[in-house]
């Protein structure tokens, strides 16, 4: 009896995965085309009376060009205190 309200969802989601639409993605990374240039950040800063704040990741010294050795390990000590990973909202503390 209710088949014929099911019938049009059912059709669309067969074509959905026919088709294989690409899902979108929900941010822009800097590596990817559609991250801002550095004179569209610059503009938006303007726009905000210059309150960006650019962040580093919090494992940057485990990277390169910013490798420190004694301030990596450091850090790796410190991603095991609960209590300093709770006061970095900002921060990924992904470390490769």
């Amino acid at each position: 009896m209710y088949y014929h309200y099911l019938l049009p969802t059912i059709i669309l989601l067969g074509w959905f995965s026919i088709l294989e639409i690409e899902p979108r993605h929900c941010r822009c990374r800097p590596w990817e085309p559609c991250w801002p240039t550095e004179e569209q950040w610059a503009t938006l800063n303007a726009s905000i009376d210059n309150n960006l704040v650019r962040l580093k990741p919090v494992g940057y010294v485990c990277h390169e060009p910013t490798f420190d050795h004694t301030a990596c390990n450091d850090l790796l000590h410190l991603t095991r205190d609960s209590g300093w990973r709770a006061s970095q909202p900002g921060n990924s503390l992904i470390i490769y």
